[in-house]
């Protein structure tokens, strides 16, 4: 039997000063967007009106990137900041199902909220056997390759941390799952009075006291 399965796995990477320097400009942009645009949300909120849709937003996002005050925004990668904007859209949605709190505003030097997405494979490329990884609008940077994997690759986060960088790869992969050999179960009830009773009727009794060996058990 074969299951599809989402993994990450996270690596270590060397840019030099320029492509460091770059990097945090990506990853500030992002956080930029995230703010203005949850302000906005957050005005909406407080009227009492209807959070802006993810569409609504890019459109922003657009006249934004058109601002001479704002056009630095347009050194980052247009999916990186696209994807701050769906990332809000969704927090937004876990708070209107009460599963989560209203997101709060992101803060330069976390790394987390430093981070950014690039959402598809088509805009990144990752040569894991020569262990070369290029962004967009960069040179490929070498990584430190500790493991391989297969599977199809979905996104990469890159985000600073204790002063370095990394990056993780969200993979779909296809794993086999092994058959149990048994061709029946049986159902348990954990209590007090039994300290369990299945399903088919027999009965197991409490375990006694064993307080009084804890020493010896120590000891052992």
């Amino acid at each position: 039997m074969q299951i599809e399965t989402f993994k990450g796995y996270e690596y270590a990477f060397s840019p030099n000063v320029g492509e460091a320097r770059l990097l945090c400009r990506y990853g500030g942009s992002g956080r930029f967007v995230w703010n203005k645009a949850l302000s906005i949300q957050k005005e909406h909120l407080d009227k009492k009106e209807k959070f802006l849709t993810y569409k609504e937003l890019c459109k922003l996002l657009t006249g934004w990137k058109e601002d001479s005050e704002m056009a630095w925004l347009n050194e980052a990668p247009a999916a990186a900041l696209q994807q701050k904007l769906k990332d809000l859209c969704n927090a937004l949605k876990r708070f209107r199902q009460r599963k989560a709190g209203f997101p709060k505003f992101k803060k330069r030097g976390k790394g987390d909220d430093d981070s950014f997405r690039i959402p598809s494979i088509k805009q990144f490329k990752l040569d894991q056997d020569k262990s070369w990884i290029t962004l967009p609008k960069m040179n490929p940077m070498r990584y430190r390759n500790s493991r391989k994997f297969e599977g199809d690759i979905k996104n990469v986060t890159v985000k600073p941390k204790c002063g370095k960088f990394f990056f993780s790869v969200s993979v779909k992969e296809v794993v086999e799952i092994s058959k149990h050999p048994s061709t029946s179960a049986v159902g348990v009830d954990w209590g007090c009075t039994k300290l369990a009773t299945l399903s088919n009727g027999k009965m197991y009794d409490p375990v006694p006291d064993v307080s009084k060996y804890e020493k010896r058990i120590a000891r052992l």
